[in-house]
């Protein structure tokens, strides 16, 4: 209309004004969409927050977790090491200072998932990776990332080596803290991390790993869910103040990593295969995250229960998987450093020994929640203790997955609407017993009432009958 009367021009077609309206709209929605996405802006210092005025581009990588319709407000620390391909400076200064420390690690030097391992071991909730090569990054299809689904149990960002670059100068000069606040939008895919502390030398963590598996992993709560598991292990010197007792054939690495199984001597298992088998089960996580679930489960049947940890025993079984069994060893090859195993250093057992220490070496099994503190041991009530933490991550309720809300955990429980209608019926049955018996009761008083009259009356007739 307005170019009509001003500029005179000539009334555009019925077609066309139909066709510039779908297209005004369309872009109307992609912008309110868009406006609701992922966003990590800056909280101060405000010169850096005005710099970064509309947030800073950043992409949430699948290998972490991602939360849902919240907002965090987290300090950001740089690494020690800056590549984090070595374990890190821990943080207690920055827990003191910040409720949801987040670590910037700088990429390259070594895979991707060693920096998150390091980032996780010394109590980070965010992790952003400084990308090397793009300046800046809007969107995750950009990035080429080698990373497994779910691997870690916290969020994991990539950020452009401008946006990064200019994050680590403010950190470096000392002189203001840098506070980032996450808003997760409601749309994004809520997801809940889970540490899994188990061992391959004790029944129960086979158990557990078996209803993880048949009652989350391969349900529809499993996309909620990501589970990062530790095996159990820990130093010579811990066994001595344990006073157990760590013979050389419990230990690796000189004695920096032990495991002792239970029961008597004659069925022992011996701690060194044990925490070789940890190594085989971390290898055969890199061909897959859930993998691990169903070797465990394999193991089990064909191997623990025949007290075999040797690979004419479990090489089968990776076949079995579709993954090649030398890949496998090699992998457990270069996990030593050195070539002597029983002396050498394992960068997967340090992991292991040194989260299994920080959490207290708790027993096991165990499901933590590190973000409520929430821990549970009972193999038999693990789907109701995920789905209790989901509710308290996911907003509204109508979005937690169906094995939370059309039935209780196990499964055996009966719904309220059965419960009233039992309730009620029972009820009604009393009620009519109940009548029933003291119809039956009052008829009897009155029959007994009636003839007692009766014979006060015929008594007294025959006496006046013989007046």
């Amino acid at each position: 209309w307005y170019q009509r009367r001003v500029h005179g021009e000539k009334e555009k077609s019925g077609f066309e004004m139909v066709f510039r309206l779908v297209v005004f709209v369309v872009l109307l929605a992609a912008a309110v969409w868009t406006s609701g996405a992922l966003k990590v802006k800056v909280w101060t210092p405000r010169s850096l927050a005005s710099h970064f005025s509309d947030g800073i581009p950043v992409a949430l990588a699948p290998v972490g977790t991602s939360p849902r319709n919240i907002s965090v407000i987290s300090r950001l620390f740089q690494a020690e090491p800056a590549d984090g391909c070595s374990p890190l400076k821990h943080l207690e200064q920055a827990k003191s200072l910040a409720t949801n420390p987040t670590l910037i690690i700088e990429g390259g030097g070594c895979h991707l998932e060693v920096k998150i391992r390091n980032a996780v071991l010394i109590g980070a909730h965010f992790v952003i990776i400084r990308h090397q090569k793009l300046e800046d990054i809007n969107s995750f299809e950009e990035v080429e990332f080698f990373g497994k689904p779910r691997s870690f149990p916290i969020p994991v960002f990539i950020v452009g080596k401008s946006s990064g670059g200019k994050l680590i100068q403010i950190i470096s000069q000392k002189k203001e803290m840098l506070v980032l606040s996450y808003n997760f939008d409601e749309r994004e895919q809520a997801m809940v991390g889970f540490e899994l502390f188990v061992s391959a030398g004790d029944h129960s963590s086979y158990e557990l790993v078996r209803r993880l598996k048949n009652e989350v992993v391969d349900k529809e709560i499993g996309h909620y869910v990501a589970i990062y598991p530790y095996f159990v292990a820990w130093e010579l010197n811990e066994c001595i103040t344990r006073k157990d007792s760590c013979p050389e054939e419990d230990c690796l690495g000189g004695g920096r990593y032990c495991f002792v199984s239970s029961g008597d001597k004659n069925n022992k298992l011996p701690g060194r295969s044990v925490l070789h088998q940890h190594v085989v089960i971390r290898c055969v996580m890199e061909h897959g995250n859930l993998r691990w679930f169903d070797y465990m489960s394999h193991f089990y049947e064909q191997c623990f229960k025949s007290s075999r940890f040797d690979r004419e025993c479990y090489d089968p079984i990776i076949l079995q998987l579709e993954i090649d069994p030398n890949s496998v060893q090699e992998c457990v090859d270069e996990s030593y450093h050195g070539q002597d195993k029983l002396v050498a250093e394992n960068g997967f057992l340090e992991t292991d020994v040194l989260r299994y220490s920080q959490w207290h070496s708790p027993p096991w099994p165990l499901l933590f929640d590190h973000r409520t503190d929430q821990r549970t041991a009972n193999t038999y009530d693990i789907r109701k203790f995920i789905c209790d933490e989901l509710k308290l991550t996911l907003n509204p309720a109508d979005t937690l997955p169906s094995e939370c809300i059309s039935r209780p955990a196990e499964g055996h429980g009966f719904s309220s609407i059965f419960l009233y209608i039992l309730s009620l019926s029972i009820v009604i049955i009393l009620g009519v017993v109940l009548c029933i018996y003291y119809r039956r009761k009052a008829r009897r008083e009155l029959s007994s009432e009636l003839n007692t009259q009766i014979q006060t009356a015929i008594a007294q007739y025959y006496v006046l009958h013989k007046k």
